[in-house]
């Protein structure tokens, strides 16, 4: 299962160990699952990627997720993290698009821009979101509830 440099996006098959590997860690509550968890991360992560910068990262990352219960933090930089962890999903989709087209001026600027595009994004989808789902639940133009029409009971 270990993956090569040779593929920029890996397969959704090459990728699953990944996810059963935070799934594990998310349900492991003793020492022991930590431990086993902490080993199976630091013997499947590194050379999957091909880039080893990135795999200290992963492998610090879920490291630190294991055996560290909380951290301490301020409050502008708990709401820019909660922010962008709300926005994960729509900067993961978006940044394919953006990152190439800002890359070459400045990969910091990249950054920025896609993280800034994929909140925004997220923003718009909520605001849809949220107008359809009042519509949905509001009244319509005869005062009738929209959505599942009424059913009415005839009196014998």
């Amino acid at each position: 299962l270990l993956g090569t440099a040779d593929r920029d996006i890996p397969s959704a098959l090459r990728v699953f160990w990944l996810f059963t590997l935070g799934w594990a860690g998310a349900k492991a509550t003793v020492t022991w699952q930590r431990a086993l968890v902490s080993v199976a991360t630091v013997v499947t992560v590194p050379g999957f990627f091909g880039q080893p910068q990135r795999e200290a990262i992963i492998i610090a990352g879920l490291l630190l997720l294991l055996w560290v219960p909380s951290l301490p933090g301020l409050p502008g930089l708990n709401w820019l993290a909660a922010v962008l962890a709300s926005a994960s999903l729509y900067i993961y989709v978006t940044h394919w698009q953006i990152f190439p087209l800002v890359a070459d001026h400045s990969r910091l600027l990249a950054l920025l821009v896609s993280l800034a595009v994929g909140v925004a994004y997220a923003a718009v989808v909520g605001r849809v979101e949220s107008a359809l789902r009042a519509r949905w639940r509001g009244s319509g133009p005869s005062g009738q509830r929209c959505g599942r029409p009424a059913l009415s009971r005839s009196s014998t």
